[in-house]
């Protein structure tokens, strides 16, 4: 059900009922900036919804507001609240203490739900640093710059039919880095939405903005999902918290030095703090280390309060780009089962974003010079903005299991930074309620809310997704290799007097966990070529040196089963078996290191890459396997030698800056644009055989270390997956 996007409230704005300035502000300085009528008229022929387009709201939209939201307390800021007055405000009208049953607001600090559950050496750590305090008899955690952290949490009272243990647990991160306003801003006015929405339905009423229904994807999509707010709050406790508080009010009008700023008050990032798996950064930002009071609140209460919520939100912000929303995959090891919920939630978000918001606002965000602005895509962090790190939160929330995605807003970072511009921010908002709207319904369907869940998918971690590939009686081996990389090697030690965490990691357990989404198929480990019997198999995998290049028998066993009808995958440093099986000359296969595994010139209409959506350029995710920038290994062909066909190559150059990425809605194309390439994913015939290559996509992990927190067996992004799946089906 699409949702309504011209509200009768714009008619009261009109006929006067809220003096507006006729100013955009520039963000700087003693005025308060405001929107125009014309403003809110252009905004609404636009065909955005306004939701917040009532100046009765606590926090009344962008475009009618004339300012940021303000942390901190005072006479300037627009017509809202300053956020934690508004909170409090929030509270009181729409407490899920109400007598009638028709609230469902809860907000308290941090501290009431984890100081409790914390270990006694961190609690002694904030004391010592005095974060910890009490204020008239609740005790509170701050910020490093001595500011709250309160915790939203919207959920219906408890119920005997719906009781509040039951429910699922959502966590939405609002603007960790504190110059990109777009997640605050729209995550702030979601909140009220989904309060005025619920009492609404609970009284039998019709909110002033219209009725709000929650949906996810589009309607004739069998993933489609769609709840009223009632059936959200029912089923689910939504959790909010603006983690970094200090970045804002630096910002404030009233009390701030002018500009927002990306990390807390000492000066760190945030989003580096995290424990994610892979190598990380020793440096002054102590990446990985949580050691800022922000973070060790947060992880104990994603971990200790929660036990690890279903879904998630990191809202972010970026420069300028050519697409209105970048929706990233995170980066850790995910089976296939969790790589396809992860790309069902982002197509879920990019039809919400792009079907809702994008119309109007692309033409809205040209008429105040951002030219033209493309729909909303897909990709990983490094396709979306040019680089991995360590430590980012979105990454920690993945790899606890959580089904979520993380989020660029077009312009929402140091540029445009405090100043600030209506249509923008609307925009800005806009989308954050397209995309939780979609996150919210797709998580309550993927843990089988209002679904029925057949037996055998009663135990899976996201029972309500169907996905399962029928691979038509394929008969597929793969050589085994027994040997793990382990922590006992690691060449470089923890820093901080972190411990070091236990790891073996393999590449082997992609082969394991990818059958389980697997039907109508046999895959077995080979542990021994030259005595396998391989006529049985259609399909073998050799995966990185899982054969060992020097094995001249084993080699010799494959190139026969081959040249006799066999199917041959090679994948990364296998492919320097072409020559020994003589299908290239000798010295046409090389290694190179990239900043992450990637390919480029990739060909949609080739079979490798049927049913690939998204932006395709990132195949696995180097950081979780100990990679540093830059010594990424990937393998190729010498284009001259290589004589089957090309689905995508190794560029000449494959600097991140070189990306160039064109979308349309619907599919992205034109991944990169670069000449030169040699290829590294492709076929070729053999004899009776084929041979298939894919040259960056399972590399045994990188041991340099530090890897603090352990190693991933294999990183293989939505993308490489989707490849490598078909490869698998012998497409």
């Amino acid at each position: 059900m699409p949702r309504p996007t011209l509200r009768s409230a714009l008619a009261a704005l009109t006929m006067g009922a809220v003096a507006l300035a006729p100013t955009v502000g520039l963000g700087a300085g003693p005025s308060l900036p405001s929107a125009t009528d014309a403003q809110v008229a252009q905004a609404a022929a636009a065909g955005l919804s306004l939701d917040g387009a009532d100046p009765t709201r606590v926090f009344p939209d962008p475009i009618i507001n004339g300012d940021f939201l303000q942390y901190t307390a005072g006479t300037l800021g627009g017509l809202a609240m300053p956020y934690l007055e508004g909170l409090d405000e929030l509270a009181n009208r729409y407490s899920v203490t109400r007598e009638d049953g028709a609230g469902a607001f809860t907000h308290a600090d941090i501290c009431t739900y984890v100081c409790d559950l914390m270990e006694a050496g961190e609690i002694q750590v904030l004391d010592a640093r005095g974060a910890i305090v009490d204020d008239d008899g609740v005790r509170k955690i701050l910020s490093a710059g001595g500011r709250e952290l309160p915790v939203v949490t919207l959920t219906a009272p408890d119920s005997a039919d719906h009781p509040v243990e039951e429910r699922l647990d959502l966590y939405f991160s609002m603007s960790i880095h504190g110059s990109e306003r777009a997640g605050a801003e729209g995550g702030v006015r979601y909140i009220e939405d989904l309060l005025i929405a619920f009492e609404a339905e609970q009284l039998g009423e019709e909110p002033l903005t219209g009725p709000k229904v929650l949906t996810a994807g589009d309607p004739t999509n069998p993933d489609y999902a769609e709840y009223s707010v009632t059936e959200v709050m029912q089923s689910a406790r939504l959790h909010f918290i603006a983690p970094n508080p200090d970045g804002w009010a630096d910002g404030d009008r009233n009390d701030g030095r002018g500009l927002y700023h990306r990390g807390n008050d000492n000066g760190y990032d945030l989003n580096r703090q995290f424990p994610t798996l892979g190598w990380h950064n020793s440096g002054g930002q102590q990446y990985n280390s949580g050691n800022e009071n922000e973070t060790k609140a947060l992880q104990a209460f994603i971990e200790d309060y929660l036990g690890t919520p279903q879904g998630a939100a990191d809202l972010h912000g970026e420069f300028a780009d050519n697409v209105l929303l970048a929706i990233m995959f995170p980066a850790g090891q995910f089976d296939p089962l969790a790589l396809q919920g992860q790309y069902r939630l982002a197509e879920a978000i990019k039809h919400n974003v792009n079907t809702s918001v994008h119309p109007g606002a692309a033409g809205l965000l040209a008429t105040i010079g951002m030219g033209e602005v493309q729909p909303a895509e897909y990709h990983t962090a490094y396709d979306a903005i040019g680089y991995d790190d360590s430590g980012f939160q979105g990454d920690y929330l993945v790899q606890q299991g959580i089904l979520e995605m993380d989020h660029e807003y077009i312009l929402s970072n140091l540029a445009p930074s405090s100043v600030f511009v209506p249509e923008l921010e609307q925009v800005h908002v806009d989308t954050t309620r397209a995309l939780l709207d979609a996150t919210i319904a797709l998580t309550l369907k993927a843990y089988g809310v209002g679904v029925d869940v057949p037996a055998e998918r009663a135990d899976r971690r996201t029972p309500g997704l169907d996905y399962t590939v029928d691979m038509d009686g394929a008969r597929i081996g793969y050589v085994y290799d027994p040997e793990t990389i382990t922590d006992e090697d690691v060449e470089n030690e923890p820093p901080f007097g972190l411990p070091q965490a236990d790891y073996a990691s393999t590449n082997m357990t992609y082969f394991e966990d990818v059958q389980t989404v697997m039907a109508n198929v046999t895959m077995e480990p080979i542990e021994d070529v030259t005595t396998a019997d391989l006529s049985t198999f259609d399909r073998i995998v050799v995966a990185d040196d899982s054969l060992r290049i020097d094995d001249v028998d084993g080699w010799a066993a494959l190139e026969a089963w081959t040249r006799a009808g066999g199917d041959l995958v090679l994948t990364d440093s296998a492919l320097q078996a072409l020559e020994v099986i003589e299908a290239v000359p000798a010295g046409s296969v090389e290694r190179v290191t990239q900043y992450a595994g990637e390919i480029s010139e990739v060909d949609r209409d080739h079979p490798l890459l049927d049913g690939v959506g998204g932006i395709i350029r990132q195949t696995y995710f180097e950081v979780p396997l100990g990679y540093r920038m830059n010594t990424a290994p990937a393998w190729f062909v010498d284009a001259d030698a290589w004589t089957g066909d090309v689905a995508a190559t190794i560029g000449a150059t494959t600097a991140s800056m070189d990306l160039i990425v064109t979308s349309t809605y619907g599919n992205a194309t034109d991944d990169v644009v670069l000449a030169g390439g040699e290829p590294t994913l492709g076929t070729m015939a053999l004899d009776e055989g084929r041979v298939t290559i894919f040259g960056a996509i399972l590399p045994d992990a990188g041991n340099v270390g530090p890897n603090t927190h352990g190693l991933a067996d294999y990183a293989v992004t939505y993308a490489g997956n989707g490849i490598l799946m078909n490869i698998l089906k012998g497409l």
